[in-house]
């Protein structure tokens, strides 16, 4: 009894029918199948031909599906021939093609046999022999490269573009977790059925890329679904490898291998570089971006691009060749890095970077990219150009200042001896022992005698952590004038507390120390003038009042002795308690009135401490002084305070009188106002009445007016009117209550002026200019700017040059209390020198014109005056003249 095994079943089946065992021993040299058409899915096998294709025959019964052991060209032939029924099968003979499991494919002559009965009801045994037996096994170099591949964990794809026809080799299919039979029939769907579907977009995508020349290979990472149920990562790669005559891709072959592991490796790294708080961007062989740190893609002003996948050298095209050749001299296995190193942005900036660029490796340790580390060191240059500009800042001053420097390290050895040392001793720092220091650079005490001991010298003493602080000491240089200094110094440690050395300033104090001499004799001189000062008091306090200093003055004034006063009272105690009181009262009205020295201090912090006071001598009298308190301060802070005072008895006596004597002045005054007004009223009556009565004797006597005493009357009274006009003028100017002060538009009046003095400026050829602001106001009365203008601009006409053409130019000027009107003209000009004092008298001419009358300026300066301005002149005589006339501003 045969064991129930694939073998035993398979001859069972052949030796039911001699003939057919007859049949295979001749023509069955490489193999055999039997076909059922009742099952004609299950196709059975013998071991030969199992082993032929790379199949386990112990693991096999009956193949399904079993048309993927052939290629589309040999399965139409078979199909054909059992779809056609035909009578002469089993005299037909005619090649097929199979496929083999490592993806490579065999030509067999195939001669068949029916058994069991019929054609419509038999089994078909096919009897194989290869083409040309020794067509693979023969060719060394294709059993070679099937042997490498075989011992690889490639596995190797073929695909007929135009047909559809999906070749797979048994590798492809382990590397899923699959035998290639668990996957038959095999075609593009096979590969799209087990792609994850994100990843069939990006794979189709990248094949026409490939097809249509884009890319010269198709390279592809993408997740397949393992036999277990899980994804893995498999690269697949691959190429066209012919084409059809219309240029239309045919052939093309490839290989995928699992890279989980690779990508899990490169998925820690990317999650670290994403990461990571510095700057770091990996990339792979061909600068194509893989991950990159946040602050890579902040630092390099990429936050609007998504970089992954993209060339480093497309994103930056201008980038120097300086870093190609770093990142191809790293790609080749170098590892290479700088401390700084200037780089140009994408934007045109540059900025200073530490760099490193290494290789990364794949588990296999080949390399498979970079990985560039950047820091932007920008900062730190800077605070390093700082901190050196510092360094060079603080060395100038070292080597500058009038103050020595001097320093040693920690065994007492001299490492800074600055510029002004050597110019007190004229001689460079020596390398000597710390014993001859002394004597070496003649350091005294301060009574320039005793020489100072090793441990006394200030730098050893700072050397050793003890305090230097404004030591005297005298040196004596060999060269120069001995010199008294002040020396301060301190020890000198690193960030870890360790004793570096020791450093100390030396500053000369010689002048100081003789002007401190001369301080102290000035001192003692001008105590004894205070003491000796008896008309003012000088009452010296500490910062909480108590008395420190009462001077012989006040002593004098007040009635006390310095004993009893000194270091026991307080200022208040010679004052009225009511006025201090009340003064209390009104410098905190809102709050808890102010007693005592508090006022005093208040008073001085108020700039309100001049003032006058009644005070209380000894024995109760009152007087009143004039007191100035101040506060006495000392770097900066007050320490006390004092105050100056001076008895003004006398003052405030002949103040009363002054006042008397004004109250008196004023009364006259008055008296003077009503006689000006009386004799103006009354001389006005009688000049009024003698014109009157010559007008009748004239009505009268006719004949009589050519008379010449009668005309030399008439003229008489005529002057005699215009002088009472004038005197009036004057006298109500002077007395009658001042009109109130409105803002004038000067600009305005001056056009007034200018054309009512028109018609005479034209019959002198005369140009006047009006170059006063339009909007420039003063304070003044509207009649008196009237007057004032017309008489200054008429006299310009009238004094105008006959030898040369007139001008009168106005302008002015806002000054910060008054508006300055300047009229200048070009005429005759005023001999200064001879007229300053009369020029503004009544009466007084300074040419020859007939109708000159000595009037005019002397009304309008007391015009001017009135409304609260001043006039003054500038001229030249034969030049021209310039009166500036100062009228109070709308501000004023």
């Amino acid at each position: 009894m045969l064991k129930n095994t694939p073998q035993n079943a398979f001859y069972q089946l052949i030796s039911e029918d001699i003939s057919a065992f007859y049949f295979l021993q001749e023509n069955a040299k490489d193999g055999m199948f039997i076909y059922d058409p009742d099952a004609p899915d299950n196709l059975q096998i013998d071991p030969k031909l199992s082993k032929t294709l790379g199949l386990d025959f112990n693991e096999l019964t009956r193949i399904r599906n079993w048309q993927n052991l052939l290629t589309k060209e040999g399965l139409d032939k078979l199909n054909s021939l059992i779809d056609s029924k035909n009578q002469e099968i089993n005299k037909m003979e005619f090649p097929l093609r199979f496929k083999r499991t490592d993806g490579t494919a065999i030509s067999m002559i195939c001669r068949f046999k029916t058994i069991s009965g019929e054609v419509g009801n038999l089994k078909l045994i096919a009897a194989l022999k290869k083409v040309n037996n020794n067509e693979v096994d023969s060719n060394p170099e294709l059993v070679r490269y099937r042997h490498i591949i075989e011992g690889t964990n490639i596995g190797l794809w073929e695909w007929n573009i135009q047909t559809g026809e999906m070749i797979f080799h048994e590798q492809w299919a382990k590397v899923l977790g699959y035998c290639l039979a668990d996957l038959m029939p095999t075609t593009t769907e096979t590969w799209k059925v087990l792609t994850h579907p994100e990843d069939n977009l990006k794979r189709k995508k990248l094949l026409q890329e490939h097809f249509a020349g884009a890319k010269p290979f198709y390279e592809c990472e993408l997740r397949m679904k393992h036999k277990n149920g899980q994804w893995i990562w498999v690269e697949d790669k691959g190429k066209v490898v012919s084409w059809t005559d219309d240029g239309q891709p045919e052939w093309m072959t490839g290989f995928h291998e699992e890279i989980t592991e690779t990508k899990q490796r490169l998925h820690l790294k990317k999650t670290f570089i994403d990461n990571a708080p510095s700057s770091i961007a990996m990339f792979n062989k061909n600068m194509n971006y893989i991950a990159t740190s946040l602050q890579w893609v902040k630092n390099y002003g990429l936050e609007k691009l998504d970089v992954i996948g993209k060339n480093h050298y497309e994103i930056f095209p201008d980038l120097d060749q300086k870093w190609k050749d770093i990142f191809q001299k790293s790609l080749n296995g170098e590892i290479l890095k700088k401390e700084a190193d200037l780089l140009t942005l994408k934007d045109g900036s540059k900025i200073w970077i530490n760099w490193e660029v290494r290789p990364w490796y794949t588990r296999e340790e080949e390399i498979a990219g970079i990985i560039v580390r950047t820091a932007n060191i920008s900062h730190i240059k800077k605070l390093e150009q700082v901190a050196e500009e510092k360094q060079i800042f603080l060395e100038t001053i070292l080597e500058s200042i009038d103050v020595g420097i001097i320093s040693c390290d920690a065994e007492a050895k001299l490492t800074i001896f600055n510029n002004t040392l050597r110019d007190w001793y004229g001689i460079p720092e020596r390398d000597i022992p710390q014993s001859e220091y002394s004597k070496y650079y003649g350091l005294y005490k301060e009574d320039g005698i005793t020489p100072l001991k090793t441990e006394e010298i200030p730098l050893i003493k700072a050397l050793q952590n003890k305090t230097v602080k404004n030591e005297v000491v005298v040196i004596k240089p060999r060269n120069s004038s001995d010199k008294i200094v002040s020396v301060t110094g301190s020890q000198l440690k690193d960030d870890s507390g360790n004793i570096k050395g020791a450093v100390v300033a030396i500053h000369d104090i010689t002048e100081r120390k003789k002007v401190e001499e001369k301080l102290i004799e000035t001192i003692a001189k001008m105590e004894a003038v205070l003491n000796a000062t008896t008309s003012t008091m000088l009452i010296g306090t500490d910062v909480n009042g108590i008395i420190t200093f009462f001077n012989k003055g006040a002593e004098k004034l007040l009635g006390y002795k310095k004993e009893e006063v000194v270091n026991i009272m307080k200022p208040e105690v010679f004052h009225h308690k009511e006025e201090l009181l009340e003064l209390g009262r009104n410098l905190s009205p809102n709050s808890k009135p102010l007693k005592g020295f508090e006022i005093f201090k208040e008073l001085v912090q108020r700039e309100q401490s001049v003032r006058e006071w009644n005070m209380i001598k000894k024995d109760d009298t009152r007087f009143p002084v004039h007191l100035v308190i101040t506060s006495i301060k000392e770097k900066g802070g007050i320490v006390g305070y004092l105050g100056v005072g001076i008895d003004i008895s006398e003052f405030k006596k002949a103040e009363k009188e002054l006042k008397s004597i004004v109250k008196i002045t004023k009364n006259q005054n008055e008296r003077l106002k009503n006689f000006a007004h009386i004799v103006s009223h009354n001389l006005r009556s009688h000049s009024g009445n003698i014109e009157m009565l010559l007008q009748l004797y004239l009505e009268e006597n006719p004949d009589a007016a050519k008379d010449s005493m009668m005309i030399h009357l008439n003229k008489a009274s005529d002057n005699l009117n215009e002088t009472i006009a004038h005197l009036n003028e004057v006298v109500v100017m002077n007395t009658s209550i001042k009109e109130s002060l409105t803002e004038l538009k000067l600009s305005q009046y001056v056009n007034h002026a200018i054309e009512n003095n028109k018609i005479l400026a034209e019959k002198n050829s005369i140009k006047i200019e009006n170059k006063v602001p339009k909007n420039l106001k003063i304070l003044g009365i509207p009649a008196y700017l009237d007057s004032i203008l017309l008489n200054l601009i008429s006299n310009s006409i009238k004094y105008s040059s006959p030898k040369r053409a007139g001008f009168i130019q106005i302008r002015a000027t806002r000054l910060p209390d008054f508006v300055l009107l300047e009229i200048e003209d070009n005429g005759l000009g005023i001999d200064l020198k001879k007229y300053r004092r009369k020029l503004f008298g009544m009466y007084k001419t300074f040419h020859s014109k007939k109708d000159a009358r000595g009037i005019g300026l002397f009304i309008t300066k007391n015009q001017i005056e009135a409304m609260g301005g001043k006039i003054d002149v500038e001229s030249k005589l034969n030049k021209g003249t310039t009166f500036k006339i100062y009228f109070r501003n709308e501000k004023n």
